[in-house]
């Protein structure tokens, strides 16, 4: 009988623990699928997602620049070197890095604006916090986050590779870059701290929103059409969690007591503020090219080329916000328009070489270039061609075989004119001032040639002012300038 109670409350009590054990695992797989689903559903997690879901051109522009920092674009010409080794005032290091940071800083609060404006109301849950777009920036942090840490990471391995920098050089020069973020973004935390709108302050000036749109057919429709969207469930997304100002973890407030217009009208007047940010980008890089000749004024290339997608970002959100499922047929009307308006008058652009005689401008067309390649007139340039040979072989006569250089230069733009013209310098030195007397054709493309017909230039004002010195460092100055 004892026997037989121990094995009852043996088999019992390992039952007991097998139920133990199974709520437990339970239990922790219910905590587990609990975390996943919180996770999933934070605010980060959600906006990563919402980027990919509904406009990938933003995140285009990420790609685009990394493109460039890789030298997957634009290698050629050098594209990479103006965002791995920018230059200010002709010097790379602590000060041209801040000003690109700088420049980075904004076109970062650019792509959080554009974001803004397109994803917010989304959101609901936004209009109840103290401060919605700084909310909004902390929690869109991702994308940014990556770009930040792979343009570093080709920083750091350019620098190592190719500029021989110490590991003390490398940090000065991601220390600017961190700093000129760092400043662009708390100058303009301060503004936004002050300037944005939560629901609580707005909700005594509810009444506003009807006044405000009277006679506002437009903006009233685009209003009824979001608040249809709000109260069918379609333009909201579930969030569980969001990341505060101070980096905890919060849970988001419930938002189905307020009224779909209040929450709009928290989101619209914060737009303004935004519009005002987007302005001021556009007034950045039109002054910066209105003083490009002011050298303290000349910020490096990537901050200019960051500025210029900070306004591409801007245009970009401003046609996906107006135009919503209509802005590819608009984008695609818009570059027809444009491309056509080039061809008048009023937007061509016409470049002018300095030093050269414009008067009477020469028609350009296919019918002018027709009669100036006719058999006449190519006939009259074999003829010259001819006496040109003859005159340079009068001025050699007294060499029994004189020798006859042809020069040709290839193109490049300044870089190119710099080299061909300190080439022709190196070779009049070491000829003893013999190349040009021996010269009998100057050819080439873009800017090589500039670079020898202004040497060519110099050498014909040699040949009236012996004072003229070719080899003058001052030439070659007045040459890179442009670099």
């Amino acid at each position: 009988m004892y026997v037989l109670t121990w094995g009852l409350v043996s088999q019992n009590t390992s039952y007991k623990q097998s139920i133990n054990y199974d709520i437990k695992n339970d239990r922790s797989l219910i905590s587990m699928k609990t975390k996943v689903y919180s996770f999933f559903k934070s605010f980060p997690v959600q906006l990563g997602i919402t980027h990919l879901q509904y406009n990938l051109l933003l995140l285009g522009v990420f790609l685009f620049s990394l493109l460039f920092i890789f030298g997957k674009t634009g290698s050629t010409y050098g594209f990479h070197h103006l965002f791995l080794n920018p230059i200010y005032l002709n010097q790379a290091g602590f000060l041209s890095f801040f000003i690109v940071g700088m420049s980075l800083g904004w076109f970062v609060l650019n792509w959080n604006l554009t974001s803004y404006i397109l994803y917010s109301y989304k959101f609901p849950f936004l209009a109840t916090l103290e401060r919605p777009f700084i909310n909004f920036s902390i929690n869109n942090f991702f994308y940014p986050t990556l770009f930040l840490v792979l343009y570093i990471g080709a920083i750091v391995r350019f620098e190592l590779a190719y500029e021989y920098y110490s590991v003390m050089g490398i940090v000065r020069n991601i220390s600017g870059l961190f700093l000129g973020l760092l400043s662009t973004n708390s100058l303009l935390y301060f503004y936004f701290r002050y300037t944005n709108k939560e629901l609580i302050s707005e909700s005594t000036k509810f009444q506003e929103l009807n006044r405000s749109l009277d006679g506002k057919k437009i903006q009233q429709r685009k209003l009824n059409r979001k608040l249809e969207e709000f109260r069918m469930g379609k333009s909201t997304k579930r969030v569980e969690t969001y990341l505060s100002g101070r980096g905890k973890v919060k849970k988001a407030r419930d938002v189905s007591h307020y009224s779909e217009e209040l929450l709009l009208k928290v989101f619209r007047h914060n737009h303004l503020n935004i519009f005002i940010i987007q302005l001021l980008s556009i007034f950045l890089i039109l002054l910066s090219g209105s003083f490009a000749d002011v050298e303290p004024l000349k910020i490096p290339a990537a901050a200019s080329i960051f500025l210029l997608f900070s306004i591409v970002l801007s245009f970009a959100g401003a046609v996906s916000y107006w135009f919503s499922r209509w802005r590819v047929l608009f984008l695609v009307i818009a570059l027809v328009v444009w491309n056509q308006s080039t061809k008048t008058s009023y937007l061509r652009h016409f470049g002018y070489a300095y030093g050269l005689d414009y008067q009477p401008l020469v028609e350009y067309s296919l019918d002018h270039l027709d009669q100036i390649a006719s058999e006449e007139q190519m006939k009259k340039d074999r003829e010259v061609g001819i006496r040109i040979l003859e005159n340079w072989k009068e001025k050699n006569s007294k060499t029994p075989k004189p020798k006859l250089f042809i020069l040709s230069a290839s193109g490049g733009g300044s870089k190119a004119s710099v080299w061909s013209f300190r080439t022709l310098q190196v070779l009049d030195s070491i000829s003893n001032g013999e190349v040009m007397k021996k010269t009998a054709l100057m050819t080439g493309a873009s800017g090589g040639m500039i670079g020898m017909a202004y040497y060519r230039d110099i050498y014909r004002q040699s040949l009236q002012d012996t004072l003229v010195d070719l080899n003058n460092p001052l030439y070659l100055n007045n040459l890179r300038r442009d670099l």
